[in-house]
């Protein structure tokens, strides 16, 4: 983001008093004007592209699996050669540090080995990562597959623990999906069409529950998500979603939710992926076929919670696909935030929920697989050129992206002036000020005279900012002039001598120097 800005404290004439043959009358303005200019076109832009950070193109499938929270990212990689073997896989995790992305930790599998594929799968809660391994070898059998959590300690990740089935199988590909939840964790294993619930006691990860439909589903785990107490589950030979409720301890199963009339179980690939947030599910058919013939162009079906039941309340389908386009391929919802992809051409589009309905409201060509959303940061990723994005909005205008006012800065998103002292937060972090305090700002907050030609003029300052003063004989025409560049500041007040014999009126003003 580019910003052009003015911060300005300027001292008008107004109540009189005489310095000399001067007649000088002050009063002060904590702030006249801010202009901010972005070169934002559109309500989201990409933020951050990220790359492998030992990347052979096309090869290490980077961005296979995304997750975000809380300003962290993992980036899974499950085709990356590694010391341990061919496709043996690893996690990359970034952090934003102000307004970079950082790598923070590469994550590989401690007893990792050749075609593992340690990245398959990824979510991320706080300070806890969780990655799959679906074709890990264990005891139990060729391909039985595993999960592995992490934990973060300050800035270091470290190994929690490995999971693995307790009834495992070679061929379940235990780690097909995962979600984690507020110490709840489902592990979705394909091979045994089931899905397999923990609880975190202590620093362990009990087994609570293996769920499997009555009726035999082929690949039933293939998408897994859970919000609080509700769980959502997709399968594939009935392309049905299945709710579950937790309930005493134990999750029930609700019900089924079946694709619109013309999804079927033929070619709309419903329920993959699946994501459920709050009262919302959102449902991808990457594969599914126009009326008039158009194969595979993809859709997207919002469904709103009513009691025990989940009601159809939109379809997401933008009018520029094409065959083969594969809208939908990843789905994520957030608050009243919607956000799909889209395969062929790569593109990501953000629906937003406007007087009830879900609106359309950017496109953007990037990325084209899985996506997920926190804290209105977005994630995607284009596996097939290994790299991951990273996409933001300003909702209030301010010159802050919203998962910043959010994470780091506390401000009010929805607001632009959060503490309503006349300068907006984006101006405040430039300044230095405090976004939250009406008290702390720029202001030009004292004027000294000194003979009868010069003015000593002070202003409140901020450690590590430098100022430029400037001078003006009138607000309305003309340009400032004597423009003084980088004065440090000297906290709490910097002060400067200006020589006024000019002029019989002057106007000043103050600037933070741009970073």
């Amino acid at each position: 983001m580019e910003l052009e800005f003015l911060l300005s404290g300027i001292f008008l004439m107004h109540d009189y008093f005489k310095i000399g043959k001067l007649e000088w009358g002050i009063a002060i303005i904590s702030l006249l004007s801010l202009c901010l200019q972005s070169s934002i076109a559109a309500p989201w832009i990409m933020d951050k592209k990220i790359q492998a950070p030992d990347l052979v193109p096309g090869e290490d499938s980077f961005g296979l699996s995304v997750a975000i929270n809380n300003g962290t990212l993992i980036v899974g990689s499950d085709s990356d050669d590694t010391v341990a073997g061919v496709d043996a896989g690893s996690a990359c995790v970034y952090v934003k540090q102000g307004t970079n992305w950082t790598l923070q930790a590469q994550l590989f599998a401690p007893d990792g080995a050749s075609f593992d594929h340690f990245g398959y799968a990824v979510d991320i809660l706080e300070d806890t990562i969780v990655v799959s391994a679906r074709y890990d070898d264990t005891p139990a059998g060729f391909n039985s597959g595993s999960v592995y959590t992490f934990v973060r300690q300050e800035t270091n990740w470290f190994l929690e623990s490995k999971i693995t089935a307790i009834d495992a199988d070679g061929g379940d590909l235990f780690g097909q999906s995962v979600a984690l939840e507020n110490g709840v964790l489902a592990v979705g294993a394909i091979g045994n069409s089931a899905v397999y619930m923990y609880q975190k006691i202590g620093t362990n990860w009990i087994h609570q529950q293996k769920i499997g439909y009555p009726s035999y589903v082929d690949n039933f785990g293939l998408n897994v998500d859970v919000y609080s107490n509700t769980l959502v589950i997709s399968g594939e030979s009935d392309w049905g979603v299945y709710t579950f409720q937790k309930e005493y301890g134990i999750w029930q199963f609700k019900t089924k939710i079946s694709g619109p009339i013309g999804i079927g179980q033929t070619d709309g690939g419903f329920g993959n992926p699946v994501r459920i947030h709050k009262d919302t599910i959102v449902v991808g058919a990457r594969n599914w076929t126009t009326p008039q013939g158009i194969g595979y162009c993809g859709r997207a079906y919002v469904y709103s919670r009513n009691e025990d039941n989940w009601d159809l309340s939109k379809i997401l389908e933008p009018t520029n696909l094409t065959e083969n386009a594969s809208f939908g391929i990843g789905v994520a919802v957030y608050e009243d935030l919607i956000v799909a992809t889209r395969y062929i051409p790569p593109g990501v589009y953000f629906f937003e929920k406007k007087a009830g309905d879900w609106v359309q409201t950017g496109e953007l060509e990037f990325g084209q697989w899985w996506v997920s959303i926190d804290n209105y940061s977005v994630a995607t990723a284009a596996p097939g050129s290994d790299s991951a994005y990273v996409f933001e909005t300003d909702s209030d205008g301010d010159g802050l992206f919203t998962s910043d006012e959010i994470i780091q800065y506390h401000t009010d998103p929805q607001a632009s002036d959060s503490d309503r002292d006349g300068m907006t937060d984006g101006c405040e972090i430039i300044a230095g000020t405090d976004p939250t305090n009406v008290t702390s700002l720029l202001t030009m907050n004292n004027v000294e005279s000194l003979g009868c030609t010069n003015l000593v003029i002070g202003w409140s300052s901020v450690s590590n900012k430098s100022y430029r003063f400037c001078i003006k004989n009138s607000l309305t025409s003309g340009t400032w002039s004597n423009s003084i560049h980088d004065i440090l500041a000297s906290p709490p007040q910097n002060s400067l001598t200006v020589n006024v014999s000019s002029a019989s009126t002057s106007f000043f003003k103050v600037e933070i120097d741009r970073p």
